[in-house]
């Protein structure tokens, strides 16, 4: 009895490895296929510079969540509610206190959020944490845990969707205490709600920016990065699963550290035709931004990207 238990064991594995090999490979050709959509001449010209997406590492976003990404004409489709002249501006709503370096944090954060999708962004004032009462809070009861969260879905349906202002396209929450989507969760970098149009995101773990000039840089940059990230997701596009793009999914603050702070040419795509904005342009302003805050190996990507987009003719969109 023991040994066919064990014969059944050893069959039922090498069932689930051939399964698993067959979705790797159907996963494969996916990956393949998004990045040989042809794009408009302007962003096809992107390709070169940028990096396909590497197989996932155990832990990562991918190894954990079976992701299909999404393509230019898939986003499309979808007809995502694009911005009009009454309605365009990105509001970014504070929740709790920001002072000293996590208030330039916040200002830098709304000036880059501008250049990336060249819309207007305003920062409203401050909401007290006063405000959250005590059923939307918890202690982490996970390994490691213990601080102090909010329930990510509670700020989002109730909170900011109930002050998104009526010219706004998007309303993206900041605090400073750490989140959670869901009872079993350990803990969230944000969170998006494409049909409210109502994100949220935290500073918690990005370090603190007191410490030195290069903690700031660092927090800076994982701000910036989330919060473009969930404004992507709040204007409809997917996890980027066929190149390294501000649009992986990430499990970790390692695997968040490794992606790129730029959109790959498909997702670029997407945000350019989302907004409006002028890619070269876009590009030129993002590069001023790292400048100023002392990012040089990003000053020194979107400078390249500048200049590859010059001239750049546009495909007319039906």
């Amino acid at each position: 009895m023991l040994q066919r238990i064990a014969l059944g064991a050893v069959g039922i594995a090498a069932l689930l490895v051939t399964m698993g090999a067959m979705a790797a490979s159907k996963m494969a050709d996916r990956m393949e296929r998004l990045r040989a959509e042809k794009l408009e001449p302007r962003f096809e010209k992107l390709k070169p510079v940028s990096l396909p997406k590497t197989p996932p590492k155990p832990g990562e976003w991918l190894a954990e969540f079976a992701e299909l990404g999404q393509s230019v004409a898939e986003y499309r489709a979808g007809k995502p509610e694009r911005p009009t002249p009454e309605r365009r501006t990105i509001y970014l709503q504070p929740i709790g206190e920001f002072a000293g370096a996590r208030a330039k944090i916040l200002s830098a954060t709304a000036d880059y959020t501008e250049r990336f999708f060249g819309l207007p962004v305003r920062t409203l004032e401050t909401l007290p944490l006063s405000e959250i009462p005590p059923t939307a809070r918890r202690r982490n009861p996970h390994p490691g845990g213990g601080q102090e969260q909010i329930l990510a879905p509670y700020l989002i349906e109730q909170v900011l969707f109930a002050r998104k202002p009526r010219d706004a396209i998007a309303i993206l929450g900041l605090t400073n205490v750490d989140l959670y989507p869901g009872p079993s969760w350990n803990y969230a970098f944000g969170q998006a709600a494409p049909d409210l149009g109502v994100g949220v995101w935290s500073l918690y773990r990005n370090g603190d920016p007191e410490e030195s000039a290069a903690a700031f840089r660092l927090c800076l940059k994982r701000a910036i990065a989330t919060a473009t990230h969930e404004l992507g997701h709040l204007f409809g596009v997917m996890h980027c699963v066929a190149w390294e793009c501000q649009m992986n999914g990430v499990n970790h603050q390692e695997e968040a550290d490794s992606r790129p702070l730029d959109l790959c040419p498909a997702c670029l795509q997407k945000v350019i035709w989302f907004g409006g904005a002028d890619p070269e342009k876009r590009y030129r302003r993002l590069a001023e931004f790292a400048r100023q805050q002392g990012l040089t190996t990003e000053t020194s990507r979107f400078e390249k990207k500048a200049a590859l987009c010059v001239g750049s003719p546009r495909t007319r969109a039906p």
